[in-house]
């Protein structure tokens, strides 16, 4: 089979963020004086972008306050810039990278995962030119998988 181009999802594919990511929320909550969580209920709330994150992290009643999950997205964010310490690539993920870059095939990121977060992820943690295109969330483009398909 020939490949024409790899397109890889960032969080839990080409790094493991689990641990920083379960870091900064906590640190977010505790900011407001709610609970935290254990690190391993993580897993259960990825997927579907920071904003689904901090929704599903929240104490109920302020979950099902849009202004307010706003404003504790933007705090998380803020605090999740500096949370670095634990975030790496998979094993073997830079070997793959490097042969599938020696066979030319271009290769792009798409993730949920803010812009600016993903921009340094991948120019902190791989060479650079490894991958074509990185597209992170991006005011006014949907989600991935797009809730509307």
């Amino acid at each position: 089979m020939q490949y024409r181009a790899a397109i890889f999802d960032l969080d839990g594919t080409l790094v493991d963020t689990l641990e920083d990511l379960a870091i900064s929320v906590n640190e977010m909550l505790e900011s407001y004086g709610f609970p935290t969580h254990p690190l391993d209920e993580y897993r259960y709330y990825l997927g579907n972008g920071s904003k689904k994150l901090i929704e599903r992290t929240l104490p109920k009643e302020k979950a099902a306050d849009e202004a307010f999950v706003i404003e504790a997205m933007k705090r998380y964010q803020a605090i999740y810039e500096h949370h670095r310490d634990h975030t790496g690539p998979f094993p073997g993920i830079q070997a793959m990278l490097d042969a599938l870059k020696a066979k030319g095939i271009p290769m792009g990121v798409c993730t949920n995962k803010h812009q600016q977060a993903a921009d340094e992820i991948i120019g902190g943690m791989f060479p650079a030119g490894t991958f074509t295109t990185v597209m992170g969330d991006c005011p006014g483009l949907p989600i991935k998988p797009d809730p509307k398909k």
